[in-house]
């Protein structure tokens, strides 16, 4: 059986570190081949130490702040695979923060078009456990994300105590706001940021905004809590909104934009301002289920197990 080496970030609170992780607990239920697995820095230092090489191929997950590699290090691995997860939405030429170094790109967004050495995947979507509703009386809406001084005005997480306010129930609505890795933000801000969130509420609305970072089963519980998960997100990046893989994993209702962020969800769901909140709430289960299927686990081991076959891997 072939033997492959999966190449992480650093753990870190961090969306390419959790990305990389999903994929690699996904791809290690593949038949056809065993992975070992080893979270390293750029000088590949635990890799050496606790890799047990030769291996058939290396996937990285590559990327230019949390894991970039350098070239005589990447000449020295067998069959490079690299995970790609941020690229430009509108060019043939789509990743220009990963180097031309690897063998094959795994692109972690299904909008795309195959072409060369770049193979378009779905995303990595693992089914978990859920729980019931927080509170099947009221109107719970919830969402979570890195909060960032910064970029404040990208993420409108207020956007949502406001819906809440104007749907005329009783509602609660939870925000998780843990404190991020790669910005200056310090929890002290992140922490007044949540009591303006609080301040908006009216009287009917409970707003509970929490730090805790949560594993990905956690997360899908917390998530599955609530009647819809709430991403007001305004900004265009090269990447995919990681947020939108545990809430679809909750199944519940989702709320998006329109931004580019969710161009991968806007062939499933609607978006805001398109349809409002409780339009949403309603529209969107039925896309989330289609996109449970269309992304599961056995569909993302296929199309990567098929780029690996084309390139004479396996």
């Amino acid at each position: 059986m072939k033997r492959g080496m999966f190449i992480n970030t650093i753990k870190a609170n961090c969306s390419i570190y959790e990305s990389g992780l999903m994929i690699y607990d996904v791809l290690k239920s593949s038949e056809e081949y065993t992975l070992d697995y080893v979270e390293s820095d750029a000088g590949l230092t635990q890799y050496y130490k606790y890799g047990t090489p030769p291996y058939d191929f290396c996937i990285v997950n590559w990327h230019p702040y949390t894991l970039a590699i350098p070239q005589h290090l990447l000449l020295q691995i067998p069959a490079k695979i690299a995970i790609v997860v941020e690229v430009v939405p509108t060019q043939r030429e789509y990743t220009p923060m990963t180097p031309d170094l690897f063998d094959a790109y795994a692109i972690i967004d299904p909008t795309r078009e195959k072409y060369g050495n770049y193979f378009p995947l779905p995303r990595p979507i693992l089914r978990s456990a859920t729980k019931p509703l927080l509170d099947k009386d009221k109107l719970v809406l919830g969402s979570f994300g890195l909060y960032s001084e910064s970029f404040k005005h990208e993420k409108r997480f207020g956007e949502i105590v406001e819906a809440a306010n104007n749907s005329g129930r009783d509602s609660i609505v939870r925000i998780n706001l843990p404190v991020p890795k790669y910005t200056a933000t310090s929890l002290g801000n992140i922490k007044g940021y949540g009591d303006w969130l609080k301040s908006l509420a009216k009287s009917n609305v409970e707003v509970i905004v929490t730090h805790d970072y949560m594993t990905r089963d956690q997360l899908v519980e917390w998530l599955s809590e609530h009647n819809m998960n709430c991403f007001p997100y305004y900004r265009e990046r090269a990447g995919l909104a990681a947020v939108t893989d545990q809430s679809i994993s909750a199944g519940r209702a989702i709320m998006t934009t329109e931004c580019n962020t969710f161009r991968h969800l806007h062939k499933y769901i609607s978006n805001y301002p398109k349809q409002t909140y409780l339009q949403l709430l309603e529209s969107s289960v039925s896309g989330v289920k289609q996109m449970q299927e269309d992304w599961s686990s056995e569909n993302f081991i296929k199309g990567f197990n098929d780029m690996l076959r084309e390139k004479k891997i396996l």
